[in-house]
């Protein structure tokens, strides 16, 4: 109910959400053993799942993601929170990239994340998001 407030609406900001075309597409987690050997599946995860779980700083980064008139998906965050905005910003200029160095900091599967983004982005996008490397130097 408070979201519909009209302070609240200004407050968001909007990203538009490029390659992706089907978030609620599940595949079942895979994740790479540790140190102290395997690690147990945490079950089943969406794109939509992954990115309302994503932080910027204390405050959750994506507040809603919606599917526009024109079949477009379009994020929505909090508008006045810098890192926020930064954090959606970067996020938007390749989503299925950023989704990609996310879930290999978490630990997952490489051949987990590649059937997540094969499912859920366009062809182009998940090509684009095979030459995404994650930079221990600059993060």
């Amino acid at each position: 109910m408070i979201r519909n407030h009209g302070a609240v609406q200004k407050s968001l900001g909007q990203a538009a959400l490029p390659g992706l075309i089907s978030i609620d597409k599940k595949i079942t987690v895979e994740l790479l053993p540790d140190s102290t050997g395997p690690r147990q599946s945490p079950g089943e995860y969406s794109i939509r799942d992954i990115m309302m779980k994503m932080r910027a700083g204390k405050t959750r980064l994506w507040q809603g993601i919606f599917k526009g008139w024109n079949g477009k998906w379009y994020g929505f965050f909090p508008g006045t929170d810098d890192s926020a905005t930064y954090q959606a910003t970067e996020f938007a200029k390749d989503p299925a990239g950023t989704i990609k160095i996310h879930l290999i900091k978490q630990g997952w599967s490489r051949n987990c994340i590649k059937a997540l983004i094969k499912k859920s982005c366009t062809e182009s996008a998940a090509e684009a998001a095979t030459h995404a490397v994650w930079c221990t130097k600059t993060q």
